[in-house]
């Protein structure tokens, strides 16, 4: 799996949690569980991310939404 440089999980984990959170709008902590319920289902063998890991993600991703949004004055 590719890891962004500076993060510690895949962009596997990180593109499903924030699919998540946004398309799906389930909650933080709902989140993370759903995402260690899959892990222990699937015997997948990630790393589940806390929800102030995931807060910060969506943060992000807003952020950037943001200034792709507006338009130079």
């Amino acid at each position: 799996m590719f890891r962004p440089k500076g993060y510690c999980y895949d962009t596997l984990t990180m593109g499903l949690s924030l699919y998540f959170l946004i398309q799906c709008g389930i909650s933080l902590r709902s989140t993370q569980k759903v995402l260690r319920g899959l892990n222990i289902y699937f015997n997948f063998d990630f790393k589940v991310p806390s929800h102030t890991t995931l807060s910060n993600w969506r943060k992000k991703v807003g952020y950037y939404c943001l200034q792709q949004t507006m338009e130079p004055a």
